[in-house]
C-alpha cells in the first residue's frame, strides 16, 4: 500500500511557508471573545508544527490531544491561520451536534467540494449563495429562491433518501447478496479447502462487488484497472483533504485525478447509452448505472450544469465513503471471527435463524433485514467500529457562540475525535475488559425469559449500547451523519453472514504486508488515523472449505 507521507524536503518548505503566512494574518487578526480562553496546545513552531503533523502523523497528535483534555475539556490550537477548539465529554459532545450554529456547510465549502468533489469556485460559490437550507420548507427570508437553485437541500434530498429508506436500501442490498454468493461465494469449489489471504480477499473479491452493486458492471468493463486506482486514491485521501495545496503537494492530486478520470469515463457512457424516458428510469438497481442514489446524483448534477469533474467527483466521493470504510471493518469482522472459534460458532448459530428456505426448491436465502438485528453480531460490529475507526468531526462557526461556556469566534473550527471519544476508560471500560481492548460481548445483556414450550427459564442476548451514544459516533453526529450507515451496515452484515453460514474457516498465521511471517496480530493501521476506518496493519491467512 502506498504510504501516505511527504518528503522531509516538502514538509520544510511547506512548514516554512505556513509560518509566514501564518505569521502575517495573525498579526492582523483579533480574538473578540470576551470569556476565558481555553489552554492551549503546545505548538514548538506557532501555527506549522501542529498543522503539519495533524495532516502527516495524527496518530501522534491525537495521544497528544489525548493527553492534553485529561487536564482540560477544551483545548485549543491553529491548523494554519484558522483556531481550532478541541472539545472532549459527553456533555461537549452533545452540544456540537445540536448546535445551529456549527454548520458542516463551510466543512464542505472548504473541504469537501474542492478537495474531493473537484469542483470550481464558481461552482462552490452556488452553494455558497443558497442559504434555504437543507430542509424541503426555504428557511424564513427566503421563500423566493428557486427549486433549482437550492443545492443543499438537493444534494440532502438526493443522497440521503436513496441511502437511508428503507424501500431503496433493501433491493439494493439484495442486489449485492446476489452478487457476491454468485461471484465471491461459488467461486470457492465445494467441499475443497482454499489457503488464501484475508487482505486480498477483501480489498480485490470483496470490493469488486461492492463497486459493481453500487455502480453497475460498466465501471470495471470500461476501466479494468478502476480497484487498482480506488485503492492509490485511498492511500492519499486523508493528505488530500487536510494537506497542502497542489503546487505545494501533487502527489494526491494526481492519484485524485486518476480515479476520477476513469469516473468521468463511467459518466459519459452512462449518459449516453441510458433511456432516461425508459423503464428503468425508476429502477432501485438497473446495469448501465447500478443503483438509483448513482444515477440521480449523476443525473442532479448534469441537468444543474456542473462539469463532469465535479460530478465524477460527487461519484468519488460517494464510493470512497462506502468501501474504504466498509471493507477495513469486514476485515476485522473476519479477523475476529477466525481468531475466536467459540465467537465463530456463536455468530454461526446466531446467523442461521436468519435464513429462509423454500419449501419448493430448498434454496437458502437470507432476509437481509433480519439479519441486521441478531444481537451478538450488532455488537461484534459496534466493539469493532468503536476501536477501529478514527473520524476527526469537524464544524465551523458561522457566528461567535458560547459552547457550555467558551467562547468560539466566529469562523473558527470546532473539533471532536471519535478515537478519543470510543477508547474513554471511564466511558466504556470494565473491570474485566478495559476500554482499550476488544470484547464482543460488550454490548450485550442477557435477558432471563421461560421457554414457551418447557417452561424453563433460559438467557436471550439483547443488543444495548455499552455506554451513551453521545460517545459513540463512527459516522459522524447531528444533521451530516453519514448517510451511507444504514446501507453500509446492511452490506456488511450481508457479507459476513454469508461467509459464516457457507464456510467452514479456520486460522493459520498473521503476515506482514510483503507476505512475510508476522511475530504479532494485526492492529489498526494509525496511518488512516483521523480520516475513517483504519485497517489492519497484518494480513491473516485462513482455510475456508466451502460447505453450502
Amino acid at each position: 500500500m502506498e504510504h501516505k507521507a511527504v518528503s522531509s524536503g516538502a514538509a520544510l518548505l511547506s512548514a516554512l511557508v505556513f509560518a509566514l503566512v501564518a505569521f502575517v494574518h495573525f498579526t492582523s487578526r483579533r480574538n473578540t471573545a470576551s470569556g476565558p480562553t481555553p489552554p492551549s496546545l503546545h505548538d514548538p513552531i506557532p501555527f506549522v508544527f501542529n498543522t503539519v503533523q495533524f495532516v502527516f502523523n495524527n496518530e501522534k497528535f491525537m495521544k497528544r490531544a489525548t493527553k492534553a483534555l485529561e487536564r482540560s475539556p477544551v483545548v485549543r490550537f491553529w491548523m494554519g491561520t484558522t483556531p481550532v477548539y478541541l472539545f472532549g465529554g459527553p456533555k461537549h459532545y452533545q452540544a456540537i451536534f445540536a448546535s445551529r450554529d456549527l454548520t458542516y456547510n463551510g466543512i464542505m465549502l472548504q473541504i469537501g467540494f474542492p478537495k474531493l468533489w473537484r469542483m470550481t469556485r464558481e461552482e462552490i460559490q452556488r452553494f455558497a449563495n443558497d442559504k434555504s437550507g437543507h430542509k424541503e420548507t426555504p428557511l424564513p427570508g427566503t421563500e423566493h429562491v428557486p427549486p433549482q437553485q437550492r443545492y443543499w437541500a438537493t444534494k440532502y434530498h438526493v443522497l440521503y433518501d436513496f441511502l437511508s429508506r428503507k424501500h431503496h436500501i433493501k433491493p439494493i442490498v439484495d442486489e449485492f447478496a446476489r452478487q457476491f454468493s454468485r461471484d465471491v461465494v461459488e467461486k470457492f469449489p465445494l467441499g475443497q479447502w482454499t489457503t488464501l489471504s484475508i487482505d486480498e480477499l477483501t480489498r480485490r473479491d470483496f470490493t469488486r462487488c461492492a463497486i459493481t452493486t453500487l455502480f453497475g458492471p460498466k465501471i470495471l468493463e470500461l476501466n479494468p484497472d478502476f480497484l487498482d486506482a480506488f485503492w492509490y486514491f485511498d492511500s492519499y485521501a486523508s493528505v488530500l483533504v487536510y494537506g497542502f495545496p497542489r503546487w505545494m503537494y501533487p502527489q494526491p492530486f494526481r492519484a485524485s485525478d486518476r480515479f476520477l478520470d476513469r469516473i468521468e469515463k463511467y459518466v459519459e457512457a452512462g449518459l449516453k447509452d441510458f433511456d432516461w424516458n425508459g423503464p428503468d428510469v425508476d429502477a432501485q438497481w438497473e446495469p448501465h448505472f447500478g443503483t438509483r442514489i448513482t444515477r440521480e446524483l449523476t443525473k442532479w448534477l448534469t441537468d444543474a450544469g456542473f462539469q463532469r469533474k465535479s460530478v465524477a467527483g460527487a461519484l468519488g466521493t460517494l464510493v470512497f465513503g462506502q468501501n474504504s470504510n466498509t471493507i477495513p471493518v469486514v476485515s476485522w469482522m473476519l479477523m475476529e471471527l477466525n481468531k475466536d472459534p467459540q465467537l465463530l460458532s456463536a455468530v454461526r448459530a446466531e446467523v442461521a435463524d436468519a435464513f429462509v428456505t423454500d419449501p419448493l426448491t430448498g434454496a437458502r436465502t437470507l432476509d437481509t433485514q433480519k439479519v441486521a438485528a441478531l444481537p451478538l453480531l450488532q455488537s461484534l460490529f459496534t466493539e469493532i467500529l468503536r476501536l477501529r475507526v478514527s473520524m476527526v468531526i469537524m464544524r465551523v462557526a458561522d457566528r461567535p457562540m458560547t459552547i457550555n461556556g467558551v467562547d468560539v469566534p466566529r469562523g473558527a473550527l470546532v473539533h471532536a475525535y471519535s478515537r478519543i471519544a470510543q477508547t474513554d476508560e471511564a466511558t466504556w471500560g470494565s473491570p474485566e475488559h478495559p476500554a482499550d481492548q476488544f470484547w464482543p460481548e460488550r454490548h450485550i445483556k442477557y435477558v432471563e425469559e421461560r421457554d414457551p414450550e418447557t417452561g424453563t427459564l433460559r438467557k436471550r442476548r439483547e443488543f444495548a449500547m455499552a455506554a451513551s451514544p453521545a460517545c459513540f459516533f463512527p459516522f459522524g453526529g447531528g444533521v451530516p451523519m453519514c448517510p451511507g450507515r444504514h446501507f453500509a451496515k446492511n452490506e456488511i452484515f450481508t457479507m459476513v453472514a454469508i461467509l459464516v453460514d457457507r464456510f467452514e474457516m479456520e486460522f493459520v498465521r498473521w503476515t506482514n504486508p510483503d507476505g512475510s511471517p508476522s511475530d504479532r496480530p494485526a492492529e489498526s493501521d494509525q496511518r488512516f488515523s483521523g480520516i475513517g476506518s483504519l485497517p489492519p496493519d497484518r494480513d491473516m491467512i485462513v482455510r475456508w472449505k466451502r460447505i453450502r
